[in-house]
């Protein structure tokens, strides 16, 4: 078979057939005459590589130190690898990868490419896929067989690694390469890895096997599902906890969005339980995180400042389920979510992403969703796992890349560079943005929104294929909301209106626990999640804590017992509220007052605080109460700096000038 690769993107897809496998190849027409995509190995099947190429005629042929083929690439065993690329013509000028270190390396290695022989380029080889980009000179390809090898230095083995053959042992992933001939400008450069990136992630294969929900199958490219080859471990579930940086749920297509924003999580929605009336007590990340994980409010928890930390004295989430005998990792992409702030008491692994590859990567959810397939792969044991997973998107900033930036108008020039501050004077709203800036900032939240929602995909995808899907218990939430100018804000944390509170809280339980009778309209809050996940697990807090088992507990609705939530913003003075499912009562931070009736008012327009003067004088009461409350936990400052590779994170993720 003849295949020409001047102006085609080759995608290479596996099949069986008579229980053999086989290898198809489909030319497609490239973007533009300057590309040429040569190999994708995002592959979503596992075999061995010695013979695979051997039945049909390809672009590239691994030749010496690959050990397999799997969803992560081709896997380099060995610190020198080699490829045979094939080209029908020469005249291209800068050859790009796409490759990860494996997870039985620590540290950062160097990875040197050669094409015949002669040195093309080098770079750190860190954990999570990265780009690399290199020219190539004139004279140094030719027409038919050139060879590339990579050559890989610096690594010591891991500390978790048992694997004691050197030809069993993980280097580094290669999962797509590719040439290109465009001008080299600076911004073409970052264009080309751009592309590059976006198709070698959102190509092909990859793809190929879809979280599909309710019928507990995967959905493959040939449309043939596959049930889990194992039965379900029998016991406590597996425990995995999603959250998705300020996703506001009525922007997911699953709670009735107009836009097609979320279609993987819908699916999970559909043998979830979905509630309705989810909220977080502070608008902001740092408060948050330690309310998901403990069940107490930032009253009870005390990290109410930037100086604070959990303190030691909390028992978190992963401590219960540890004691349990479940086996603990967090894989988190934020700085507000970090050792440095307590938040990884209880696990037995803690990943920073922007520790251990650049932001921008780190800001990508498929670098952590892939992240957490390779820890799941990793951890196949019988024993319970609990998973915490946190991504950035959709939080700022709001740039989503090819084939995410669908709802956007390509013709857009306005001055929104992604941040809500580059249309606004400030926070405070001070100037309006026009009507077509507003449209492009909510196009790109959504995008955002699609790109968590493709790479959570891939988590559950991988989930699905284990065998104790049937025991397993996921939850996707929120840290908080975003508004998108309701009330003249953007953003988070300087309001507590409902757009910066309301959060979407989507629990899937196996499917032989009962669901009979649970109301998902009722008021939840981020501090039920603890009680919720232990009861799921048959476990009990053995402490008093602020949130509820919303699977079992059931406070009144309405009267003098119906249950309320004190929120409040991260401020030194902050903005205060407190809310029900009917009314909220807010006083600012200027000692400003405000009350709604949420039935007749669900978006905060009409002010009633003249109208019902009694009631807002009551409720009022009730949240001066609420917060002269005497916490449960001590308050404890941070012990450590904020290291450099935090702040440059924060910086950009919008948090730091």
């Amino acid at each position: 078979m003849a295949v020409t690769f001047g102006a085609v993107m080759m995608v290479l897809h596996l099949s069986t057939r008579d229980n053999a496998p086989t290898i198809q190849a489909d030319a497609k027409n490239a973007r533009n005459d300057d590309w040429a995509v040569l190999c994708d190995f995002s592959l979503d099947l596992d075999h061995e590589v010695q013979g695979l190429w051997a039945l049909a005629s390809q672009a590239c042929t691994p030749e010496s130190g690959w050990s397999r083929l799997n969803r992560k690439g081709l896997l380099a065993s060995v610190r020198g690898a080699s490829l045979d690329v094939v080209l029908d013509s020469t005249d291209w000028t800068r050859f790009l990868m796409r490759i990860s270190s494996a997870s039985d390396t620590r540290g950062t290695g160097q990875v040197e490419v050669r094409m015949n022989g002669t040195l093309v380029g080098s770079g750190d080889l860190l954990p999570g896929w990265h780009n690399m980009s290199f020219p190539i000179t004139s004279g140094l390809l030719v027409e038919g067989v050139n060879r590339v090898t990579f050559g890989v230095t610096g690594f010591e083995p891991a500390e978790n690694s048992n694997r004691q053959s050197t030809q069993s042992k993980r280097v580094f992933h290669l999962v797509g390469v590719a040439l290109t001939n465009r001008s080299r400008s600076e911004s073409s450069a970052d264009e080309d890895l751009r592309r590059f990136t976006s198709w070698i992630r959102n190509g092909s294969s990859r793809r190929a096997a879809e979280f599909i929900g309710p019928d507990d199958t995967l959905s493959t490219s040939s449309g043939v599902g596959r049930k889990p080859a194992v039965e379900a471990r029998q016991g406590p579930p597996d425990i995995v906890l999603i959250t998705l940086d300020a996703a506001r749920s009525d922007h997911f297509s699953c709670y009735g969005y107009g836009r097609p924003t979320t279609p993987n999580i819908d699916r999970l929605a559909e043998e979830s339980l979905v509630f309705t009336n989810a909220f977080a007590l502070v608008p902001n990340t740092r408060q948050s995180v330690p309310t998901m994980v403990t069940g107490l409010s930032f009253i009870n928890h005390q990290v109410i400042s930037k100086e604070s930390m959990l303190a030691e004295e909390a028992t978190t989430l992963a401590e219960h389920l540890k004691e349990a005998g479940y086996r603990t990792a967090c894989i988190t992409a934020t700085p507000n979510n970090s050792r440095s702030l307590g938040t990884d008491q209880g696990y037995d692994e803690f990943f920073e992403l922007w520790t251990e590859t650049s932001k921008d990567e780190s800001i990508d959810p498929h670098v952590l969703s892939a992240r957490a397939i390779d820890w799941l792969e990793l951890n196949q044991s019988t024993g319970p796992i609990h998973l915490q997973l946190h991504f950035v998107p959709p939080h700022t900033p709001y740039r989503p890349a090819p084939p995410y930036d669908l709802f956007t108008d390509p013709t857009y020039k306005g001055a929104f560079n992604g941040f809500p501050g580059s249309i606004l004077r400030n926070k405070e709203g001070r100037r309006e943005p026009s009507t077509t800036d507003l449209e492009h900032v909510i196009a790109s939240y959504d995008g955002n929104l699609r790109a968590a929602d493709d790479a959570m995909a891939q988590v559950l995808t991988e989930l699905q294929k284990r065998p104790n899907w049937n025991n397993t218990v996921v939850l996707v939430t929120s840290d908080h909301g975003e508004a998108l100018f309701e009330h003249r804000r953007m953003g988070h944390n300087n309001t507590v209106y409902d757009e910066m509170l309301r959060v979407p809280l989507i629990l899937r339980l196996p499917p032989g626990m009962t669901t009979e009778g649970i109301d998902v309209d009722r008021l939840a809050t981020l501090a039920d999640i603890v009680p919720t996940l232990l009861a799921a697990a048959s476990l009990h807090p053995g402490m008093p804590l602020d949130g509820i088992n919303l699977l079992s507990e059931y406070p009144p609705t309405h009267g003098a017992d119906e249950r309320t939530f004190a929120a409040k913003t991260s401020h030194s003075r902050p903005t205060r509220c407190l809310r029900s499912l009917r009314w909220k009562v807010i006083i600012s931070n200027s000692g400003r007052g405000e009350l709604y009736d949420l039935e007749s008012d669900p978006l905060e327009h009409t002010d009633l605080r003249f109208a019902n003067r009694l009631d807002f004088l009551e409720k009022g009461r009730l949240l001066t109460r609420r917060f002269l409350s005497a916490p449960l936990l001590p308050k404890r400052i941070q012990d450590t700096d904020v290291t450099e590779r935090d702040r440059e994170m924060l910086k950009a993720l919008g948090y730091v000038d």
